[in-house]
């Protein structure tokens, strides 16, 4: 089972990956469907370093994600 941990937040989604530019969620969208916050609030989030996909600090709002 794969996480995504944003701040306080932990959301466990299995599995994420992260995908080729054209494919997949942003996942500034990810997060704010997720009702972590707006997307602008969410790309503070993962700029600030406090997101982690798959175990690994992602700090970039552009990196696009899905669960296929």
């Amino acid at each position: 089972m794969e996480s995504i941990r944003a701040g306080f937040l932990s959301l466990t989604i299995a599995p994420i990956f992260v995908s080729s530019p054209s494919s997949g969620t942003r996942l500034n969208k990810f997060l704010a469907s997720c009702g972590v916050g707006s997307r602008r609030a969410c790309d503070a989030i993962i700029q600030e370093g406090r997101v982690y996909v798959n175990n690994a600090i992602c700090d970039n709002p552009a990196v696009r994600v899905t669960s296929d």
